[in-house]
């Protein structure tokens, strides 16, 4: 169930153009029934990925693929992996070297952003290309994946981080008030 809620949430994040890894889709829609099995694995990756842009036309749809598919994200991937290992040698080190920690986190934070902006060019390119129909059954298929992982979410009682919803960060509502500071 991990994988698939992952693999959903990777979906919904590459739609509303969030660094996640890209990835190419095939042409073809899903087989009815199609899921990713017991054990979630590639073949729910790319069942959300096949069902990822069903309703676009043809022409839509290979609009979105080339735009998803764009760059090397294994190498913005790395680039950024690499950033956060170095912070974690820092951080392991009997003494801490602030300035290199702060170099090492800008060049995660840089590495992020160089990822996050090649995403957005690339995808600002591909909205521009799409009808006025593609456009509205891109914005009506992002709402009812968010919806469908809502529900999902609320259904097994997860935080929803990604939307404030109950649990998530704009729930703290929910959460009991903190102890009183100790006398003195």
């Amino acid at each position: 169930m991990k994988t698939l809620l992952k693999s959903t949430g990777v979906a919904l994040a590459m739609l509303l153009a969030l660094p996640v890894a890209a990835q190419t889709a095939p042409a073809a829609p899903p087989a009815p029934g199609m899921h990713a099995g017991p054990h979630g694995g590639q073949g729910g990756r790319r069942a959300a990925r096949l069902q990822m842009f069903s309703t676009l036309s043809p022409a839509g749809q290979q609009v979105m693929r080339d735009a998803m598919k764009g760059g090397d994200p294994r190498a913005d991937h790395a680039a950024v992996k690499a950033a956060r290992d170095q912070i974690l040698v820092l951080l392991d080190a009997d003494k801490l070297d602030v300035a290199a920690l702060k170099r090492a986190m800008d060049a995660e934070r840089n590495a992020a952003e160089a990822m996050h902006n090649k995403r957005q060019t690339a995808l600002l390119a591909a909205y521009q290309k799409l009808s006025l129909a593609d456009r509205k059954a891109l914005v009506a298929e992002a709402k009812a994946m968010r919806a469908r992982m809502d529900a999902m979410m609320t259904k097994k009682g997860a935080p929803m981080m990604m939307h404030g919803g109950p649990g998530g960060m704009d729930g703290m509502e929910d959460m009991p008030p903190p102890p009183p500071p100790p006398a003195k």
